[in-house]
């Protein structure tokens, strides 16, 4: 397993905390491997550019998992992949959310 991270360039560093790269040879006599993401106060883009995950839920039932954005969380979530896979992520830092998504205007503001 090689796991690293890249810090962004100066006009980033406002927007993101760090980029991470997390890659996995999956062995001959190792039929899967499980990620465990991590229950966490930030948003986080995730890009899986070797293979692809499906998400377990609690019942260790499959779904499709693409690359995408995860929020804020206050549990783990597990995701399986059957090869060896290369994943990249960014951590968004929170409070720069709203720069990069429209939200609906609330009542009275």
């Amino acid at each position: 397993m090689h796991y690293f991270t890249i810090q962004p360039p100066a006009e980033l560093k406002p927007y993101v905390r760090f980029y991470w790269v997390l890659e996995h040879e999956l062995e001959p006599d190792h039929s899967s491997y499980i990620y465990r993401s991590v229950a966490d106060g930030c948003t986080e883009l995730v890009f899986h550019y070797r293979s692809s995950f499906n998400e377990l839920n609690k019942k260790n039932e499959q779904s499709p998992s693409l690359s995408g954005i995860q929020f804020q969380t206050t549990q783990y979530r597990r995701f399986i992949t059957t090869e060896s896979f290369g994943i990249f992520g960014a951590y968004i830092i929170s409070f720069c959310r709203a720069l990069f998504f429209q939200y609906p205007k609330q009542p009275n503001q």
